[in-house]
C-alpha cells in the first residue's frame, strides 16, 4: 500500500485551476470533440467482436482512472478519510458500468435499451459538462485530466453508439432508455438514504435527493417548494434533454438516408445509351411497337414497367400509353 501511496503523492502535481472558457478549456474542448466526432465516424461499421473489444477497453480504462481518482482524493487530498458523496454512481459514472456490461449481453431489448440510454444520456452528460466546467476544473493536473477527459470519452461512446446503429434508431426506442434512467435514480436514492448520516459533505447522487442538491438552480427549488418537488422537475427536466439529443440525432439520420437514397436512385437512373446505330434502331422499332413478342417481353415485378432484350447486354425498360403504343422509354443494362 505504501506503494500505491507514494505513487499517487508523486502524482500530485499541483496548478493553477483553469479558468472556464479559458485556454486549457476552449483548447480541450475544440480538439477532443472533432477527434471523438472522428472516431465515432471511422468506428461505425465495426464488427460485433470489435464492439465488444471496444467498449470492454473503453469501460476497463474507466475503471482505472476512476480507481485512481477515488484513491487520490482519499489518500492526498482527505488524508486517508473516505468521502461517501464521491461514492462513483452519478449519471456520468453510468458508461464506464454500461461499457463493462454491454458485450456480454445478447442482442434483445434491454441491450438496445441500454445502449440509448448510454448514447442519449451518456452523451449529454458528457457534452453538457463542457458548458459548466467549473466542476472539471481543479487543482491537480492529474484530477483535471482526468474529468475533461472522462467527459470527452463519454461523448466518443454516445456518438459511436449512434453512428453504428447499436443505439435505438426510432421514437419508440426512447422510452425503455428513459426507464433505464428511472431506475437508476431509484437505486441512487436507495444509497442516498443508506449513507443519509454518513460523516463528511452530503451524500446525493443522481441529486435526487433527499439531501440538498449543489446544482444552483435546483438549490433555489429545495428552498422553496421541497427536495421531493425538485427531484421530480430535475429528473424531468434531464429526461427532456436527453430526449432533445435523442431527437436532433433521428433527424440527422433521417436527412442521411434521404441523401443516400436519392443519390442511390441518381444512380439507377443514368443509364447507358445503346452501343450503336443498330441498336438503336431496333429500340425505335420496339417503341413504336410495344405488343411485338420479339426480345422476350414480360413484366417487372416490383416496377410497373415491361422489359424486352435489345442485344445480349441491354434490355428496353418501357410502359404502355392507353392506346397501346410504348412511352417512357428507358435503356439499361442488365
Amino acid at each position: 500500500m505504501q506503494i500505491v501511496i507514494r505513487f499517487l503523492e508523486w502524482t500530485a502535481w499541483e496548478m493553477t485551476p483553469p479558468e472556464p472558457y479559458g485556454t486549457f478549456h476552449l483548447v480541450f474542448w475544440l480538439t477532443g470533440l472533432p477527434l471523438a466526432l472522428l472516431a465515432a465516424f471511422l468506428l461505425r461499421k465495426s464488427t460485433e467482436k470489435t464492439n465488444a473489444r471496444l467498449l470492454f477497453g473503453t469501460g476497463l480504462f474507466l475503471l482505472l482512472a476512476e480507481l485512481y481518482k477515488q484513491l487520490f482524493y482519499t489518500f492526498v487530498v482527505e488524508d486517508g478519510q473516505y468521502r461517501f458523496d464521491r461514492i462513483p454512481f452519478q449519471l456520468c459514472s453510468m458508461p464506464m458500468y454500461a461499457c463493462l456490461v454491454l458485450p456480454f449481453l445478447r442482442e434483445g431489448k434491454f441491450r438496445r435499451a441500454l445502449c440509448t440510454f448510454t448514447a442519449s444520456f451518456g452523451f449529454m452528460g458528457g457534452f453538457v459538462s463542457y458548458f459548466s466546467p467549473e466542476s472539471m476544473c481543479l487543482p491537480y493536473w492529474t484530477l483535471t485530466l482526468h474529468s475533461f477527459s472522462w467527459h470527452m470519452i463519454l461523448v466518443f461512446i454516445g456518438l459511436y453508439l449512434f453512428f453504428s446503429g447499436r443505439a435505438g434508431n426510432r421514437l419508440r426506442d426512447f422510452p425503455p432508455a428513459a426507464a433505464v434512467y428511472l431506475c437508476l435514480c431509484v437505486v441512487a436514492f436507495g444509497i442516498n438514504l443508506l449513507c443519509y448520516r454518513c460523516p463528511g459533505p452530503d451524500v446525493n447522487m443522481f441529486y435526487v435527493g433527499p439531501k440538498p442538491s449543489p446544482l444552483v438552480i435546483c438549490r433555489d427549488i429545495v428552498a422553496r417548494f421541497g427536495w421531493a418537488v425538485n427531484t421530480v422537475v430535475y429528473v424531468s427536466a434531464l429526461t427532456l434533454c436527453a430526449f432533445a439529443f435523442y431527437s436532433a440525432y433521428l433527424l440527422l439520420r433521417k436527412a442521411a438516408q434521404k441523401r443516400a437514397e436519392k443519390s442511390i436512385r441518381k444512380k439507377h437512373k443514368t443509364t447507358r445509351p445503346p452501343s450503336d446505330a443498330k441498336t438503336f434502331h431496333k429500340s425505335m422499332q420496339f417503341s413504336r411497337n410495344g405488343l411485338s413478342k420479339v426480345g422476350q417481353p414480360e413484366p417487372l415485378r416490383y416496377r410497373k414497367t415491361w422489359s424486352r432484350r435489345i442485344t445480349h447486354s441491354d434490355r428496353l425498360v418501357y410502359n404502355f400509353d392507353e392506346n397501346k403504343k410504348t412511352h417512357h422509354c428507358l435503356h439499361g443494362t442488365l
